[in-house]
């Protein structure tokens, strides 16, 4: 169910709305991941029980790998901490592992039924939790209610952004749900949709009539209209779902991330990717080029990461030779 369908805007959204309204504060949650998987049965119900499996599976990681407890320098507190600080370092590489390959063998060998819907977003959702825990950069999630409203809230489940814990965090436990709040992401919402429905669709009807002409059969002056038209076609499809996602973020009280910010603006490909899908960008340079060493240990290592962060971006995006040569074209456009 795309957020620009019929089903969407006249039957689920403003079924959903007024629940959401009616539903006591202390309950929103409960109703919030309610709707959200009924959202994503309607995609894909064949995997909800795997998405509800991984969140379970996430959550038991999070609760043994976070700490809760106040600092002291007691002798019983440093004999306790250091008993479960030796759990942890057995267990965090486990979890990532159960992540990494969770993800990997989906993206190698989907199936019949295709890749599970959302799959790359919520399980870097989770990912990110559990390195901030570990880092005790951001508290446990004692609540499970809380956690699952954190990774299987719709607005972002199926497209994005890729949320941080600690940028809901607060948000789980106390936001506002007002008229005002609905007005407001309304706003956003439409431009999003306008983006999609006005902009990326007929565009892509233009990439559609040209691959189905063929090609061989094309002028010059029609390829260069095409390749800008699919060039068009991806980011307003994008930016118009991501702005989509932030504006139903507000009307129930987040404040999600900005996945867009002018990307062909940009004067080199190192910032064109840094103003396209910033939180993924984001996502690979918190939790992978900066754990590497980033650009601190000299230029043939910085070279050598961020090698590692396009292939594992090409990866992310899809596991075939495509992608991986996409990836490597543009390590090598930044690199030089």
């Amino acid at each position: 169910m795309l957020f620009s369908s019929v089903e969407f805007l006249l039957l689920f959204l403003p079924i959903f709305l007024i629940l959401y309204g009616l539903t006591p504060k202390k309950f929103k949650n409960m109703t919030l991941v309610s709707g959200s998987l009924v959202f994503y049965a309607a995609g894909d119900a064949g995997r909800l029980l795997l998405l509800l499996l991984s969140v379970a599976i996430n959550y038991m990681f999070g609760l043994h790998l976070g700490f809760n407890g106040k600092r002291s320098n007691s002798r019983v507190y440093k004999r306790i901490y250091s008993k479960a600080e030796k759990k942890r370092k057995i267990l965090f590489p486990v979890a990532i592992l159960f992540n990494v390959g969770f993800l990997v063998w989906f993206k190698l060998f989907p199936g019949d039924m295709g890749l599970p819907l959302g799959i790359s977003f919520y399980t870097f959702q989770m990912l990110s939790y559990l390195v901030d825990v570990r880092r005790q950069e951001q508290p446990r999630e004692n609540s499970f209610v809380k956690f699952v409203t954190y990774v299987v809230m719709f607005p972002q489940l199926v497209s994005g952004p890729i949320v941080e814990y600690g940028q809901v965090r607060e948000a789980l436990s106390e936001r506002r749900f007002t008229a005002e709040t609905v007005a407001d992401g309304l706003k956003v919402f439409t431009m999003g949709l306008a983006a999609k429905v006005l902009l990326a669709d007929p565009l892509a009807l233009l990439w559609q009539e040209i691959q189905v002409t063929g090609f061989e059969s094309i002028t010059t002056a029609m390829a260069w209209i095409g390749a800008l038209g699919y060039s068009l076609t991806i980011y307003f499809d994008f930016y118009g779902y991501s702005l989509m996602a932030v504006g139903l973020g507000r009307m129930f009280g987040f404040e999600l991330p900005m996945n867009f910010d002018h990307p062909y603006m940009a004067t080199s490909v190192r910032e064109f990717y840094r103003r396209w899908h910033m939180t993924l960008g984001r996502w690979f340079t918190k939790y992978v080029y900066i754990p590497l060493g980033g650009n601190r240990k000299g230029k043939l290592r910085t070279i050598f990461n961020l090698f590692v962060v396009w292939v594992l971006t090409s990866l992310w995006h899809g596991g075939t030779i495509n992608f991986l040569f996409w990836g490597l074209g543009l390590w090598l456009l930044i690199v030089i």
